[in-house]
């Protein structure tokens, strides 16, 4: 407990710092180009409806377009066997909570959703118990819309990989994130709608980044959406 404490404060004081010098230093990307809904796939297959929300991840930051980002991927795999009525919802610098009071305004039931939040929530000092209520919240909410199939979290990232932050600032990241992705998959363990998937290391490939060094880059989303598409097809072939 003592640890934890020392390292809450130390957490804090570079939030401050290195914070102000990370946010005056790092390119500002924009969201990718490209529709945010859409209709893919052979009128003749069944059909089946996919939702993303989000944060910049969702939105596409670090890709040119829609179609080499998270969305496009999947409903580029998924359309091969599928007819997918596909939305968007994202949005740069949203966080938990954020996105929690814009769910009222859902349009309509989805039978897949793919949530990409925390990484602006693990960049304040919101505690560890506060940010699993708010993620509890949300899934209880995207329930309650329309019993979606399958509801697939996407783990914190792999904040080690992020060479636009500067250490301690990012070692002390890193161990927030993985301490917050650790007690997601404990609180949703026995929820069987619910998958949290694990985020693919880029083990040091620092071109496999978007160039301000903290968004991913096109083969990071491809390699995402391959991983959530298998979460899908398995849900449809079992």
């Amino acid at each position: 407990m003592v640890l934890r404490f020392f390292e809450k404060i130390a957490f804090l004081f570079c939030l401050f710092f290195q914070g102000l010098y990370v946010k005056w230093r790092i390119i500002k990307l924009p969201e990718a180009a490209g529709k945010r809904t859409g209709t893919d796939g052979d009128r003749s297959q069944p059909e089946i409806s996919l939702l993303i929300i989000g944060d910049s991840a969702a939105a596409g930051v670090g890709a040119d377009h829609q179609n080499n980002a998270l969305l496009g991927n999947m409903v580029n795999l998924l359309s091969q066997q599928y007819r997918v009525n596909w939305r968007l919802w994202a949005k740069t610098g949203e966080t938990t909570a954020s996105k929690l009071k814009k769910l009222g305004n859902l349009d309509k039931p989805y039978d897949y959703v793919v949530v990409s939040l925390g990484v602006n929530d693990i960049t304040t000092p919101i505690r560890q118990d506060t940010w699993l209520k708010q993620q509890t919240d949300l899934i209880a909410l995207l329930q309650q819309h329309g019993q979606p199939r399958k509801i697939i979290l996407s783990s914190l990232p792999p904040i080690q990989e992020f060479f636009a932050l500067p250490n301690p600032l990012r070692h002390l990241m890193t161990r927030r994130a993985q301490r917050f992705t650790a007690a997601l998959k404990r609180s949703v363990c026995d929820n069987s709608c619910i998958v949290v998937l694990d985020l693919p290391a880029l083990d040091g490939d620092v071109l496999a980044m978007a160039s301000d060094g903290f968004h991913p880059g096109p083969s990071v989303y491809k390699a995402r959406a391959s991983a959530a598409t298998k979460i899908i097809l398995n849900d449809l072939n079992s």
